[in-house]
């Protein structure tokens, strides 16, 4: 619902919120959502004097940001989803939904913390590794200036099952691609 004066939000250490739609708050300056651990879905369209967001340690496997020019302070890093299906094979539109375009640096890992070798289709969003990977690791373009998130999935769920991610919780346009061209820039400086 709407709310028009509400500047400040803090939710923190909220372990049963999963969803949370803030684009009705348009006054909105702050954000906290610190220990929301089964927090999957972020919604922040419409929030644009959002000032700062604190959103790190959660389970989302994708976050737009794109229109927040605010956005001054954001802690979003290290996003941590478990209970994905053992598989040799991985779609991550089920993590990182219609931002799949906005992923990058995907990579699996075995028990022992050693690469696996990997084939990302940056298209289908179908990821398939030699063996069954432990974790799958991948940064997402937030769509805010240089903003990453590292997303890192844990397979630990039984083969087959349906459990998912954020159920495809992001939407992104196709002026991503611009986006996109800026991401690689920056990690090609980062080098």
């Amino acid at each position: 619902s709407n709310n028009d004066s509400m500047t400040t939000l803090d939710v923190s250490g909220c372990s049963a919120l999963k969803k949370l739609k803030a684009g009705g708050c348009t006054m909105l300056n702050s954000l906290n959502l610190e220990s929301c651990n089964a927090l999957s879905e972020l919604i922040l369209s419409g929030a644009e004097y959002l000032g700062k967001l604190d959103c790190s340690g959660k389970a989302l496997g994708c976050l737009d940001l794109d229109g927040l020019t605010r956005l001054q302070e954001v802690y979003c890093s290290e996003q941590n989803i478990s209970g994905v299906p053992m598989s040799k094979t991985l779609n991550l539109k089920d993590y990182a939904g219609n931002g799949i375009n906005r992923v990058s640096d995907v990579q699996g890992y075995d028990s022992d913390g050693t690469k696996i070798e990997t084939l990302f289709d940056s298209e289908t969003g179908v990821v398939t590794f030699d063996s069954v990977p432990s974790t799958v690791s991948y940064v997402y373009y937030t769509g805010l200036r240089n903003e990453t998130m590292d997303v890192t999935l844990s397979l630990n769920g039984e083969p087959d099952s349906l459990s998912g991610g954020s159920g495809g919780g992001c939407e992104v346009g196709l002026s991503d691609l611009a986006l996109l061209m800026l991401l690689a820039l920056h990690k090609k400086s980062k080098k």
